[in-house]
């Protein structure tokens, strides 16, 4: 049974937008990997206040492409009480929270035991201002959650391609996320459309036609190594 067969239903996202070469499993940027979102909320002081599943809408992040692209926005929340904004919700207003916004896949890392996952893409544009901070992100988390180890890379103007490797291991019952955070202070109303966004995109496929050109090259090379 080929390994793709084996893997569960927890990780056939992953897979059906994976390119898998030997032990590596590469992803990328796409609506059907990134489903899932949490967002974290502290105080202005770096307080912990809760931390809870969110819809990828109320996230401020948005597909496009055919959701190959996302677009990362600072968060906007509509309620105008003084816990969210300081003098309560207005245009001007500045955020009274940091709001750590996780657009990412889950996938229990049983189905990748011994694997590379490598997780990359391209920043296409990036407008954000210097009170947030996007971070791509690759995090191996115990069974209970209490703990992760992660590979990440900040984001900015000049990244372009980014690419970040992590070798699963062997232990069983681990979970395995892949993603983007972005974190900074909410924003009321259409103040926080001008505070800029991160578009980032799937790294492209090969053509057909480069594909077809490796090919004949392979094949005179090989020609040429059978006359020497």
């Amino acid at each position: 049974m080929s390994y793709i067969k084996k893997l569960s239903l927890a990780a056939a996202a992953v897979v059906a937008l994976a390119i898998q070469t030997g032990n590596a499993i590469t992803v990328t940027v796409s609506s059907n990997a990134l489903t899932k979102g949490f967002m974290n909320v502290v105080d202005l002081g770096g307080n912990f206040q809760f931390g809870s599943s969110w819809g990828i809408p109320d996230l401020r992040a948005n597909f496009s492409n055919g959701g190959s692209t996302v677009t990362l926005l600072p968060n906007n929340i509509g309620d105008p009480n003084p816990y969210w904004y300081i003098g309560g919700g207005a245009l001007g207003n500045p955020g009274n929270k940091k709001m750590e916004a996780n657009l990412y896949n889950d996938a229990l890392s049983d189905t990748l035991l011994d694997q590379t996952l490598t997780f990359s893409g391209v920043v296409d544009s990036y407008t954000l201002t210097s009170d947030y901070v996007v971070k791509a992100f690759i995090k191996d988390f115990a069974a209970d959650y209490s703990s992760f180890n992660v590979v990440d890379q900040v984001l900015n103007a000049t990244t372009g391609t980014f690419t970040l490797n992590y070798n699963v291991g062997s232990a069983i019952g681990r979970h395995v996320q892949f993603g983007f955070q972005t974190y900074g202070p909410n924003a009321w109303g259409t103040d926080a459309d001008t505070k800029g966004s991160a578009v980032i995109s799937a790294i492209p496929e090969p053509s057909s036609a480069a594909l077809m050109g490796l090919g004949v090259a392979g094949l005179l090379a090989f020609r040429m190594r059978r006359k020497v």
